[in-house]
């Protein structure tokens, strides 16, 4: 016996425990009748304005980096013919 939790979305099972489930097996489901919601988490002004700063430095080493010349880059060489080989 196996018991796996998941959630049905439009109708296909998906576990949230990270087990397998088998290719063919007989079932018994069982539906919870409530389904816990997400509480809404509230950040804080701190929070916010430090993933603002975060997301501006980004955007700003993003622009300066724009007009950098592209690395030289090691080109391979082509493979020499086999030997030896008949058809």
């Amino acid at each position: 016996m196996l018991a796996v939790k998941g959630y049905i979305d439009s109708g296909r099972f998906t576990p949230t425990d990270g087990s397998k489930l088998p290719a063919y097996a007989h079932a018994v489901l069982i539906i919870e009748s409530s389904v816990l919601q997400p509480t809404p988490v509230s950040l804080s002004d701190k929070v916010v304005i430090s993933r603002r700063e975060w997301l501006d430095q980004l955007q700003q080493a993003r622009e300066l980096a724009k007009n950098d010349p592209e690395p030289d880059f090691v080109i391979r060489q082509p493979m020499r013919e086999p030997h030896g080989l008949t058809d």
